[in-house]
């Protein structure tokens, strides 16, 4: 299969970056044709198996959840950049994807702003879900979270990590069974089944329907 990951920022550190990494690696060792797509400047440093990695050029913005230093990058958090610089970033993010289209499966991490590529693609698309964007750039902002709610809506699935990020999520879609729970587990061999978007996964989750 032809696996897209849209995840917009490095490879490097904690959280999504590491996640991202993983995922691609899993899927490319599966037997897929991965490509990634983020701001990574020195991909050859990271492991991510067989996948390709494409660097979208975003004129130097860096919209951010948690305020860091990225060396070559104006960093700005997301909710402090305008709706105009935002739309701009997330059409030469598109952009790139679509460059690479048609795919099997196209999975773009952060409801934002990895939603709004998605859905500036044009493409199916799903949204994993990160905390990181929930909780520190679209809760209590009513403008970001029904930005939030709309991308979600047209995803073909959302996904989180675990039951307590699914049901506070503030900007959880119309249609709940839309929301797939992926559960961290120690034992994934023992996992007899996958979700038809995920065609392998990751060796630290299983799936889970809510």
């Amino acid at each position: 299969m032809r696996i897209l990951i849209w995840h917009g920022y490095l490879l490097g550190g904690t959280g999504s970056n590491v996640y991202t990494r993983q995922l691609a690696r899993e899927w490319s060792r599966a037997g897929h044709d991965v490509i990634v797509f983020c701001q990574e400047q020195h991909p050859e440093q990271h492991d991510v198996g067989g996948a390709r990695v494409i660097r979208s050029d975003v004129g130097g913005l860096l919209p951010v959840f948690v305020l860091d230093h990225y060396e070559g990058y104006r960093v700005r958090l997301l909710q402090d950049c305008s709706r105009g610089e935002l739309d701009a970033w997330i059409e030469a993010n598109a952009a790139a994807v679509r460059e690479s289209l048609p795919a099997d499966f196209l999975l773009c991490n952060h409801v934002l702003l990895g939603g709004a590529v998605g859905r500036a693609t044009g493409a199916p698309y799903a949204v994993k879900a990160h905390g990181s964007e929930l909780e520190y750039s679209m809760r209590g902002r009513p403008e970001l979270e029904a930005w939030g709610k709309e991308v979600l809506a047209e995803a073909t699935t959302t996904f989180t990590m675990f039951t307590g990020m699914a049901k506070p999520m503030p900007c959880e879609p119309p249609e709940r069974e839309k929301i797939a729970v992926l559960r961290p587990t120690r034992r994934p061999l023992r996992s007899t089944s996958a979700p038809p978007e995920l065609p392998g996964l990751i060796a630290a989750s299983v799936w889970m329907k809510n």
